[in-house]
């Protein structure tokens, strides 16, 4: 009896080490599947959890107001510095960032062709293409640089001897269609004080 003993034991060891295997073979399995997200019309969502609520939100300074993306965080600016006399900076953490910056500063004495940011892109048309868009009846030059992977452009609004410009960096997993959404939003409801 004492052989057919050891031969149960023996067996059920091993079906117990077969279990265990099994279960965790199981488990590896499952833990090595994507994630799954809920994407809902009108907002961005990715597998991360974040969500970047495209929901309009208004800034007023006091030089000029607009609205931005609800979903993005206004961050703290370091103190102004001549020209600059107003500033705003906002990001989003989606699967990339997105990084939305406004400012309004005093023009050179010879306008906006002297603003080195201005020129900087004016001067390199294989690096920015220049656009124009009808904002508010007025015309507002648009460049976009052609060699970000991802969404960048930067507009540039004069008003008096005032230079308001609004930037937008980003990618982003449902493609630049968010991103411009963002800019256009921006632009549209930027009024002057």
């Amino acid at each position: 009896m004492g052989k057919r003993t050891g031969k149960v034991t023996f067996g059920v060891v091993l079906l117990v080490i077969i279990v265990i295997v099994g279960a965790g073979d199981f488990i590896l399995a499952h833990l090595n599947q994507p994630g799954q997200a809920t994407v809902t019309e009108g907002q961005a969502t990715s597998n991360l959890g974040f969500t970047i609520n495209p929901a309009p939100e208004t800034q007023t300074g006091p030089y000029a107001s607009f609205e931005y993306p609800k979903g993005l965080k206004l961050q703290k600016s370091a103190p102004l510095a001549a020209p600059i006399v107003q500033q705003f900076n906002f990001i989003g953490r989606d699967v990339k960032s997105w990084i939305l910056s406004t400012s309004v500063a005093t023009l050179p004495g010879r306008g906006l062709a002297n603003n080195s940011s201005y020129a900087l892109r004016k001067n390199n048309s294989g690096t920015y293409q220049e656009g124009t868009l009808q904002v508010n009846g007025q015309a507002v030059t648009v460049f976009s640089d052609t060699t970000a992977g991802g969404y960048s452009k930067v507009a540039f609004m004069t008003h008096g001897n005032l230079l308001g410009t609004v930037s937008l960096v980003g990618d982003d997993e449902n493609g630049t269609a968010p991103l411009e959404r963002a800019f256009t939003m921006t632009l549209t409801s930027w009024r002057w004080q």
